[in-house]
């Protein structure tokens, strides 16, 4: 600072000066400046839309994300509050929780409803703070909002596909259930958990084999499965083993475990589907009693049964026979010709060469299928098994047939039949690829695959499945497809 001393005529002379040091306030300047400049370069870059507001209410600004998400700039929404500028029941509730924070000085958190710029209805959630002035008096709000709309229709969507998956799980006619590495449950069907003795099925959550009423009988054994399971990273399918119910009965379950893996094809714990077999088991037992408690069971059963010597004079004959032909037991025993003349003709080489093979011993495990014409003319379907008897000294005494009514299956087959051919014609017209695989190999492709794979029509049939995807992803699609079928491996 200086000041000049002039001469009787003014012209100056001499100039009497001061200097201060301010290095201390120019360095806090260049701070100040340093972090306003961050401070607007922050703003600038979140992609969080972020927004300041006075003591009043009114916006003092905005950051280009708020800009960009609400359709107004910086400049049109100064001085502005929110009743001047978004919907009124909108509005309303901003102005209210402004007032609110304002008020009480402290963080504020809460779902509510925003109107962007295409004037679509979007979910966000709104953080607030209140700043203050150089007295500590409250200066005003700053604010930001995250969009959560698509968390939110995911979570809705999840929550569908849970609701949807658990009534699948709990109408499942057999038990179905999931552990981690350590065997400790991660959930299971209503049918498994009633079994258990749980209200719910939620409560099965955390628990393990030593907590459920099979905790002193198969709780080992079943441990030891899961254990060889999640080692080998292999399914153990059809392991027939009793379970001792919360009611005391025990039961007979056929069930499979397979690996439960993650995002990354780690196994993370096992995958258990159960089928009670109790009565099977039951029927098997009786079986192999006596030949009297088998007979006591075909009086009862719906399938027509019925037992040949070798000179074709029938033994017995089950009551479901008139059921099934028309024809009593009586009618079949007085003429051992009754069951070639009702076979349909169309049908009579096959039954009659299958016949043949029965006569002479020779065991045919697989279903013969033919029609008969009952005695009312009207023609029915049969599944036809049979196992030839022998004596104790291994000599061939007649054959024991089961025979079921199969008509509503082969109606149900034909159906199919048509409906494939008319997937087929409507997979040929549509540009997505759809293909059909048996044991790996592609049988079927429509012109949409042959186009997504550059391929001409027919040159993909026969080729293998797994060799068309990338070598890091060949083990998660073999998992996949063993995931989806671990009960049926022909659905590979």
């Amino acid at each position: 600072v200086g000041d000049l001393i002039l001469d009787e005529d003014g012209n100056p002379t001499k100039m009497i000066g001061t200097i201060h040091d301010i290095t201390d306030r120019k360095i806090e300047q260049i701070k100040i400046i340093r972090n306003l400049k961050f401070t607007e370069a922050l703003l600038k870059s979140l992609p969080t839309p972020v927004f300041f507001k006075d003591a009043k209410g009114a916006y003092i600004g905005c950051n280009k994300s708020f800009t960009r998400q609400m359709g107004i700039t910086n400049d049109q929404i100064k001085g502005k509050t929110a009743k001047e500028l978004w919907q009124s029941d909108q509005a309303d509730l901003y102005h209210q929780k402004d007032l609110e924070l304002i008020e009480k000085k402290g963080y504020q958190r809460y779902e509510a409803k925003i109107t962007d710029k295409n004037n679509q209805v979007r979910d966000v959630i709104f953080s607030k703070n209140v700043f203050y002035d150089e007295n500590g008096k409250v200066a005003g709000i700053v604010g930001t909002s995250v969009d959560i709309t698509e968390n939110k229709r995911n979570e809705e969507e999840l929550i569908k596909s849970q609701l949807m998956l658990q009534a699948v799980l709990d109408n499942f006619p057999g038990v179905v259930f999931w552990k981690d590495t350590d065997s400790k449950y991660l959930g299971c069907n209503k049918t498994f958990a009633i079994g258990a003795g749980l209200s719910n099925a939620s409560e099965i959550i955390g628990k393990t084999d030593f907590d459920l009423p099979w905790a002193e009988t198969e709780a080992e054994n079943y441990q030891a499965d899961d254990k060889e399971v999640i080692e080998i990273k292999l399914p153990k399918l059809h392991i027939i083993e009793k379970q001792h119910q919360n009611d005391g009965k025990v039961i007979w379950l056929d069930t499979c475990k397979i690996p439960l893996r993650d995002a990354e094809g780690k196994v993370v714990g096992i995958i258990g589907v159960a089928n009670d077999i109790t009565e099977r088991k039951l029927v098997e037992e009786n079986l192999l009693k006596s030949e009297s408690k088998f007979r006591t069971l075909a009086e009862f059963t719906k399938d027509w049964e019925y037992w040949i010597d070798k000179d074709q004079n029938f033994i017995y004959c089950s009551p479901s026979c008139e059921r099934i032909t028309g024809y009593n037991s009586s009618e079949f025993s007085k003429n051992p010709n009754l069951l070639d003349e009702i076979v349909y003709s169309d049908d009579q080489i096959v039954f009659l060469y299958h016949k043949q093979m029965q006569d002479v011993g020779i065991e045919v495990n697989e279903e013969l299928q033919f029609r008969i014409v009952r005695k009312d003319g009207v023609i029915r379907w049969i599944g036809h098994v049979c196992k030839p008897m022998k004596d104790s000294d291994g000599n061939y005494i007649g054959v024991r047939v089961s025979n079921r009514d199969i008509t509503k299956r082969k109606e149900t087959e034909q159906l199919l039949k048509i409906s494939k051919r008319k997937y087929k014609l409507l997979s040929q017209n549509i540009t997505d690829g759809i293909f059909i695989c048996n044991k790996g190999k592609l049988e079927y492709i429509n012109a949409g695959m042959n186009s997504i794979f550059g391929y001409g029509y027919r040159e993909m049939e026969g080729l293998i499945l797994k060799d068309m995807v990338l070598p890091n992803y060949q083990e998660k699609l073999e998992s996949f497809i063993y995931l989806n079928s671990p009960v049926n491996k022909s659905m590979d």
